[in-house]
């Protein structure tokens, strides 16, 4: 009788031998699917793309500016951003991640830093900041980018969710 390693070995192998025939035609459908994204969802300008990534800190009784101060402080020295900067040492790993978020936010209109937020509910790990590690960021590319979705953040949070 197989293990349950066995099994998965073996319906892992088989998933591999179904898609090889997809994977070599790949180059060619990339090429097809750029020319679709450049024709429907026109290139994003730097301005548009800043606009979406800064916002703007409302400071008030619940935040105050030495809130606001100690957080810019802690970011500094956070596992997280040094994950982060660890990660994009690489010119292929800042690629991808850079190429990945570029993708999301042309297609969504939203950078996947909002998509994957508290504002919709969604922690990483426990944590409120993000992590785009390489596991992560391609599970995201992967169900962000199904048509499914169309390409709309209310459907892919619920999806998510």
């Amino acid at each position: 009788m197989p293990t349950t390693k066995q099994k998965w070995e073996a319906a892992v192998a088989r998933a591999e031998t179904a898609l090889a025939p997809w994977q070599e035609g790949m180059g060619a459908r990339l090429t097809d699917m750029e020319k679709w994204l450049n024709k429907r969802y026109k290139p994003m300008t730097e301005q548009k793309v800043e606009e979406m990534m800064t916002s703007e800190v409302i400071i008030d009784d619940n935040w105050t500016e030495e809130d606001e101060r100690e957080l810019q402080e802690a970011w500094l020295t956070h596992p997280t951003r040094l994950y982060i900067v660890q990660q994009t040492k690489t010119a292929e790993g800042y690629r991808q991640i850079a190429q990945s978020c570029q993708l999301i936010t042309r297609m969504y209109r939203c950078p996947p830093q909002k998509i994957i937020s508290r504002d919709n509910g969604f922690r990483y790990q426990g944590r409120d900041s993000a992590t785009m590690s390489g596991p992560f960021r391609m599970q995201l590319e992967k169900v962000a980018l199904h048509p499914f979705f169309k390409y709309r953040v209310s459907h892919l949070v619920i999806a998510i969710g």
